[in-house]
């Protein structure tokens, strides 16, 4: 038996697996397009705490860095889990993503301001 407990990265990733001809095919659900989380401390925490909701939890992950990208449109990521996006809804610039050591994006906003690049290339910051 296996199980996870996963976000899925990106709706597109299955027409990209297929137009690269690669096998085997499992759609949005292949491991590579599945950011897994630790099923057995979510229902720890879970257990601990009677109103425990999951955006709560994956906003408790250590952020290892954050990430600025430059892109003209909101990631779907955030989309499809809007109670990770924190601020305004997303201009068409450049956002910020928190990323933890094992790849969740617990959090993204747009960036503002100084270091959020303006050229098209994405910049990477690291901090912790």
């Amino acid at each position: 038996m296996h199980f996870e407990l996963g976000l899925i990265a990106n709706a597109g990733y299955d027409r990209w697996y297929r137009a690269q001809k690669l096998k085997p095919d499992h759609g949005i659900y292949n491991g590579g397009n599945l950011i897994g989380i630790d099923p057995l401390a979510v229902f720890r925490s879970q257990q601990a705490d009677p109103g425990f909701m999951f955006a709560t939890y994956l906003a408790t992950i250590p952020r290892a860095f954050e990430v600025v990208l430059a892109s003209p449109h909101a990631l779907d990521f955030f989309q499809r889990y809007p109670g990770l996006w924190d601020g305004s809804a997303f201009s068409g610039h450049a956002l910020v993503m928190a990323v933890s050591e094992n790849g969740t994006a617990p959090a993204g906003l747009e960036c503002r301001g100084a270091g959020c690049g303006g050229t098209g290339q994405a910049e990477m910051h690291i901090g912790m």
